[in-house]
């Protein structure tokens, strides 16, 4: 769940992605993390990269933004994740 100030716009929020395996007891310091990008693309949605930390690859995911039609409409977004 993320809840944004209320005076900045949903267009304007940039975030980052992470991939961190399940914790097995051990705590990494150094992580790598996806660009920043806006939570709310201008086209609806957009492919984020997140760099692996243990190898030379990465997760490719597409993020897509569409309002909820709820009493909320207008207010709340759903963001979704998927592999690519």
């Amino acid at each position: 769940m993320f809840a944004p100030d209320g005076h900045t716009p949903a267009t304007e929020l940039s975030v980052k992605l992470n991939a961190s395996p399940p914790n097995n007891g051990t705590e990494t310091t150094r992580r790598n993390w996806s660009i920043p990008f806006l939570l709310v693309p201008a086209s609806g949605s957009t492919n984020v990269t997140i760099p692996q930390s243990s190898t030379s690859g990465a997760f490719l995911v597409a993020v897509a933004s569409i309002p909820v039609s709820t009493e909320l409409f207008g207010r709340t977004r759903a963001i979704t994740f998927r592999p690519r």
